[in-house]
Parts: C-alpha cells; structure tokens; sequence
C-alpha cells in the first residue's frame, strides 16, 4: 500500500522565527501559469502555537513541504477564526508583483521584450525599500522571446502608464507569442516564482514539453474529469483600438471567416490602451482572434488517491490523457496550466491538474 507523503507548513515572522504546525487540517494548495496560486490550511484551536504574533503581520512568509522539499510559497493574507481555530490563507509570491507601478508615460522604442522591459523594471522595483523583489526573491533567467520559426529576438514598442508589474507581464506574454503578419503562434511564454529554497523571477519564452511517459487513463489513473465547452466568450470579428501620438485612433480589424459560419458573428470591440504603434495593435489583436474564435474547452481530472503531482512532469508540459466517455473522446497530449492539491485529515492526497488544448 502506498504510503502517504508527509507535509509540513512553516510561517516565518519578520524577525526569521520559524513556526511549524504539525496538526494543521483542512490542508490545500495550488499553482498556476501566469496566475495567483493559493493555499489553505486550517490550525485547531488547541495548538499550543495557536498565539504567536505571526498571525499578525502582512509579512509572514508560508512555506509547505512534501516529503522535505518545498511545493509552494508565498505570504499569509487572510485569517478566519471561529470555534474550530484558525483558517490560513495565503498568496504566492506573484500576488506582490501587483502591488509595484511601472512607470508613467514611460515610452519603449524597439526594444526586447526580456532585456529592453521586464529586467529594467524589475532592476527598478528591486531599489525601493521594503520591496519583496529583493526581499522574498530575486531575478533569474529573463529571456527574450523569438520571432516565428527564428532565433531573432522579437522587438517592440509601448507606453506604460503606471499599470501595474503583474498586469505589464501579462501583457508582455500576449506580445511574446503573437506574431505579425501571420497572427498568434505556440510559443508557451510564462512568468513565475517557482518554489525553491532561494526563490528567483523568471520569465521564459517557451516552457514545457510532451512528456510520452506520462499517461494518464479513464478508470485508471483518472477516477473523474469535468470538460468544459464554454461558448459565451467567443469573439469572431474583432476591431481593437488605441490612442497613437498626434494624437490619433488607431484601429485593427480582424476576422475569422470559419468561426462565423459555424458559430455566428460574434463582435468584439475592445480598447487597449497600453499600446501606441498599429503594428503591435495588429499582433494583439490577432493573438485575441487566435484564442477567442472557438468555443473554450478546460478539462479538470482527479486523480487516484497516491498519485503524486507533478510525477514526472512539470507545468506547461503536455501529458498524454485518454478518456472515452459519454460525448468525450479524448486521446492526446494535454498542457498542464494549473495543478490543485488537497491532501485530507487522514494524510491522503488528491490531485487536480488543470489542463488546456495546446495552442496551434
């Protein structure tokens, strides 16, 4: 019989007194790609440690271990008291990336995404005081992403307006695997702050792989699997627009003739206000036309109790999936965008892996 793994959570105060709660129930944690993770834990009333100030402050750091090695990180932001003791919730690091501005009216000409943006900013942020950058983390590998079928970095150009780092990285991701004139593409550009003894920031042009050993199974590995077909969101005849120097609109019409037919004319009209050069407005909304012109589809599968997250894959891999059920047939290398763990009371894990069609 398998033997289930052992947890441990740690929360560090501001001074580095570490605490470690051996009877923490109701135990929960997750990871995304290029999104918030969470977790969840809940300590009984009657711990001893139940006290300690470092309940209290926003700079309490969480750590929790399987097996000895580190699974997720991130800070405390909100305790729930009531008869049963206290619940914990916490944020990875990538929530604090929310709380730096990037500079106002501050132009980019022609420059890389990795090098000529992020690094700067980052450098930037990184020199305030009492930043976590340089505080809970510090810069790793910043890669610039490539043009379609090249090795030629991608340049290009836009005004920040003191949005903010989370939201500039999430638009940077949009610039990386969108290329003109020919639309959106597959390269897998993700950001991150992965888990590890001295964490680092990263940003990667193109993360994951298949991964042909790791196959997954329907009345196997899989006990259950929810598929969603979601139609509300699609967007077929899209006209993007922003503010250019002069200053003057600019717009950007793209259409996708096979998604209307089978699906109606759907319009969609957004403004990106972030941009100011017609060529990068073009390759936004290209890239949008690439993702929102079909019905969306996330499949969720729980896995057998035992089965280890991330056993021999990583996220942004593709595992294989193979399900025959009702209306589903599915039988192909799936990417791994987001993994869910609960482990129960009684020490059992339950894994949750989210998964999304490859972009093409």
């Amino acid at each position: 019989m398998a033997t289930n793994p052992k947890y441990s959570i740690i929360l560090t105060d501001t001074s580095g007194n570490k605490y470690e709660f051996e009877k923490a129930t109701n135990r929960a944690w997750e990871r995304y790609e290029n999104e918030v993770g969470k977790c969840r834990f809940t300590i009984p009333h009657n711990d001893s440690k139940i006290t300690a100030s470092v309940f209290d402050s926003g700079k309490t750091k969480i750590d929790i271990y399987r097996n000895g090695t580190v699974v997720w990180q991130g800070l405390l932001f909100t305790t729930e008291d009531n008869t049963e003791g206290t619940t914990v919730y916490g944020l990875d690091y990538k929530e604090t990336l929310k709380w730096y501005r990037v500079g106002f009216n501050t132009s980019y000409s022609g420059v890389t995404i990795g090098s000529g943006v992020i690094s700067p900013v980052f450098d930037a942020i990184d020199a305030l005081s009492d930043s976590t950058p340089g505080s809970l983390f510090t810069k790793g590998t910043i890669e610039n992403p490539y043009q379609t079928s090249t090795t030629t970095n991608k340049t290009i150009s836009l005004t920040t307006f003191d949005e903010d780092f989370f939201t500039l990285l999430q638009k940077l991701v949009y610039y990386s695997r969108s290329n003109s004139p020919t639309g959106a593409w597959e390269q897998n550009t993700v950001f991150d702050i992965a888990p590890a003894s001295s964490p680092t920031f990263t940003f990667l042009r193109n993360v994951g792989s298949d991964k042909s050993d790791a196959v997954f199974e329907l009345d196997g590995e899989i006990i259950n699997f929810s598929f969603i077909n979601d139609f509300r969101f699609i967007h077929n005849d899209i006209k993007g627009y922003t503010v250019g120097t002069g200053p003057a609109v600019l717009n950007s019409t793209q259409t996708d003739s096979t998604s209307i037919s089978a699906q109606y004319r759907r319009q969609f009209a957004p403004v990106h206000g972030d941009l100011t050069v017609q060529g990068e407005l073009d390759e936004r909304v290209k890239d949008q036309l690439k993702k929102e012109k079909d019905v969306a589809k996330t499949l969720t599968l729980s896995f057998a109790p035992g089965l280890a997250p991330f056993d021999g894959y990583s996220m942004g891999d593709g595992i294989k999936v193979r399900i025959s059920r009702g209306r589903v047939s599915i039988d192909e290398f799936m990417r791994v965008v987001g993994m869910i763990v609960d482990v129960e009371d009684s020490g059992a894990e339950i894994t949750r892996p989210i998964l999304q069609r490859k972009r093409s």
